[in-house]
């Protein structure tokens, strides 16, 4: 929703629910539900218009009872919907961990566009120092695939684009290597 202003966004929520209303089964993901909110840590700040839209039409019951809605919002602030009472409006919680090993890693990867050399696989998921999001892992596995030479995605591009997440000065002198 960049560039929506709030009745934008609020309308625009809506329409999508009025849209998966008329199909037998569907399915809404709210990703990154915070961002959506225009949630701030500093204040605590968001859009109150926003989020009792969210609680309004996640509750609200389908007009048509034999037809199904599947609704999968996603977070990185636990607290907000908390704080929000967002979480009430959910019929089920389920905290994904972070991923902190390498068969974790190479699970998540292997057979993934671009990711289909087992070897590289294994470079990859031994390289990582680091504990990453599944959300995360899959962003920097996608640019990195842009980045890669041919149609698998080597070790070393990967890293390098692991790299990416540090500070905008480090991360643009990173990218200057794929020019």
């Amino acid at each position: 929703f960049v560039g929506y202003g709030e009745h934008g966004k609020v309308t625009q929520l809506a329409k999508t629910f009025d849209d998966a209303y008329k199909s037998k089964y569907a399915c809404i993901i709210l990703d990154d539900i915070e961002t959506l909110c225009e949630y701030v840590r500093i204040g605590p700040r968001f859009s109150n218009a926003v989020l009792q839209a969210l609680k309004v039409l996640v509750t609200r019951q389908h007009p048509k009872p034999y037809r199904k809605l599947l609704i999968i919002a996603t977070t990185a602030s636990a607290d907000f919907v908390r704080f929000t009472e967002l979480e009430d409006a959910f019929s089920l919680h389920m905290e994904v961990p972070m991923v902190t090993t390498p068969a974790a890693v190479k699970m998540l990867l292997y057979g993934r566009d671009g990711y289909t050399n087992e070897g590289e696989v294994d470079k990859i998921a031994k390289s990582l120092h680091t504990d990453l999001g599944v959300n995360t892992l899959f962003m920097l596995s996608e640019l990195a695939r842009q980045y890669a030479p041919g149609d698998d995605v080597p070790c070393d591009t990967f890293m390098r684009v692991l790299r990416l997440r540090a500070p905008r000065k480090a991360a643009h002198d990173s990218l200057q290597g794929f020019e």
